[in-house]
């Protein structure tokens, strides 16, 4: 990890014994992949919450209902700082809503100066940039701040019929979420539930946290800054519940009577030919999908021009790997593969002239790497070292400047964010990347193919996840790749009108193999519903 954030010493500003589970979490998770430590609390003991239970009585019986989750409860701080003696309690100097940290506590703070401040209590703070901290008073808001400022989470966003809801960490300022942003992403927002966006949102957005203590000395200023929202009305929420209700209803039928009908198709495209015109309905082909199988999807081109993929038996929810085959589906027998466990994503590579197999086997554990023989048959299965205790899904390797990349997803927030790690052979431990997740978005997150070449450039096709799950894909190009930075940026995107998708993409000479799918009607959808 960056040296920089080694020694970094940080304060914490708390206003109860408790903090919530995604804040603990925020830290932990931060401190387990650098040597940052809580060097003193701040803790503030008048804390008031203005609540006006008359006007807001819908926003606060929401509270009940659907605000509060697995990562909002309380979770006791005090396992975080060693010395209970570098906690201070102290009563703030109040100003209608803001709060200042007397002189005294300032004083105090300044015999032994913390590199940062984290806000995780207090009302508004006044004067932040006068403590005493090298990069100034961090604090996170679940709000894009060039649209949403203010509170509550997500709760406009929805009303609004927005994608994704922005999360940030920032430098605080006397400007109500309108300071430095240090790091920030976007994640999806669930329109037919409340709690599941505000779940997906604090959970991945824990992240950010690590983001940012690597990245302390740069910022981005907002171009603009939004309206400042408050709690809603009781008229605001009673609206906002009937279109939640409505969403639900939609979402209930969706579940309960369709189901979704995939099928693979290959076009006469090379690289160059798609990136100069992207239409993939030119000289397409589809494949029959079996009716044993409930399902085909994820296609990648093995060595011998075959395409490997995913499928599912009828009355299964567990996926499979299987060879097309002169349009024959063959499920691939090996005895590292488990008929009753779930395997997908069957990313193909080549690492020193061998061909290897990576799939999304996050169901089995730890992620391993299978060498592939003749007639694509498994010959060893590699464990990947330094990954014992992660769950990836959709993992993609690439190799630059004499490093094995892996790309992928994290089980639990893989629609948002993708993360980064490296390593010089397959046979040593990856390395977490500084910048993880190296992206934070529900319309880029996801991996969705190989990553190609294209007139000296590589290119990562990633899925869009922003309404339903893998409508069509967007072609991302790696600007730059190193153990300590990574960018990319938008290019071209892809969507198909008669259908949902494409979902995945790969090349092969003058092949592409890509997949889609329909929603079709079926009674009994609901007994068997499988998740690609």
């Amino acid at each position: 990890m960056n040296s920089d954030i080694k020694q970094l010493k940080v304060s914490l500003i708390v206003d109860s014994e408790y903090i919530s589970k995604w804040e603990y979490d925020a830290i932990v998770y931060a401190s387990a992949r650098s040597e940052f430590k809580i060097d003193s609390v701040l803790y503030c003991l008048n804390s008031v919450s203005y609540r006006q239970y008359f006007k807001h009585f819908f926003y606060f019986a929401l509270n009940l209902v659907s605000m509060r989750n697995k990562w909002t409860k309380r979770t006791k701080w005090s396992t975080l700082i060693p010395d209970k003696n570098r906690v201070k309690r102290f009563e703030a100097e109040t100003n209608g809503r803001w709060q200042s940290i007397p002189q005294g506590i300032r004083e105090w703070l300044d015999t032994s100066t913390p590199d940062v401040i984290l806000k995780f209590g207090m009302n508004l703070l006044s004067d932040p940039q006068n403590l005493p901290s090298k990069f100034g008073v961090l604090s996170f808001h679940h709000g894009n701040p060039t649209k949403y400022r203010g509170r509550p989470a997500g709760f406009y966003e929805i009303l609004f019929k927005e994608d994704e809801i922005g999360v940030i960490v920032q430098r605080l300022t006397n400007s109500l979420d309108g300071g430095e942003i240090v790091s920030s992403g976007n994640f999806k927002l669930f329109k037919h539930s409340y709690k599941r966006s505000l779940e997906n949102a604090y959970g991945s957005g824990r992240y950010l946290l690590l983001k940012a203590l690597n990245n302390l000395e740069n910022h981005i200023s907002p171009d603009s800054l939004g309206k400042i929202y408050t709690l809603p009305t009781n008229y605001q929420v009673a609206n906002f519940v009937l279109k939640l209700l409505l969403q639900k209803l939609k979402w209930i039928i969706g579940v309960m009577f369709f189901r979704k009908k995939w099928s693979i198709s290959t076009s006469k495209k090379s690289v160059k030919d798609f990136m100069v015109d992207p239409d993939l309905s030119t000289h397409s082909a589809t494949f029959h999908t079996p009716n044993r199988l409930s399902f085909a999807a994820d296609p990648f081109i093995l060595e011998n021009g075959m395409i490997i993929c995913e499928v599912a038996e009828r009355g299964s929810n567990v996926g499979n790997l299987a060879v097309i085959d002169d349009g024959e589906f063959k499920f691939i027998d090996s005895l590292y593969f488990e008929k009753d466990r779930h395997i997908s994503f069957p990313f193909v590579t080549h690492i020193e002239e061998t061909q290897f197999l990576l799939p999304e086997m996050a169901s089995y554990g730890q992620q391993r790497l299978f060498e592939l023989g003749d007639n694509d048959q498994i010959l060893r299965s590699i464990p990947l070292l330094g990954l014992e205790h992660e769950s990836l899904i959709d993992p993609i390797i690439t190799q630059q400047d004499g490093l094995i990349w892996l790309f992928a997803g994290k089980l639990g927030s893989d629609l948002d964010c993708l993360f980064l790690w490296s390593t010089k052979s397959i046979y040593e431990p990856f390395i977490e990347h500084d910048r993880n997740p190296i992206v934070c978005s529900p319309k880029f997150a996801r991996n969705a193919g190989t990553i190609f070449d294209f007139e000296g450039h590589l290119y990562r096709p990633a899925q869009n996840c922003t309404d339903s799950y893998g409508d069509g894909i967007s072609i991302m190009k790696i600007e730059e790749i190193s153990q300590m930075s990574y960018a990319e940026t938008l290019v071209k995107t892809i969507n198909f009108s008669a259908s949902y998708g494409p979902h995945t993409i790969n090349f092969g000479g003058n092949i592409v193999v890509f997949d889609q799918y329909t929603k079709v009607f079926d009674p009994f959808a609901w007994k068997t519903k499988v998740s690609i």
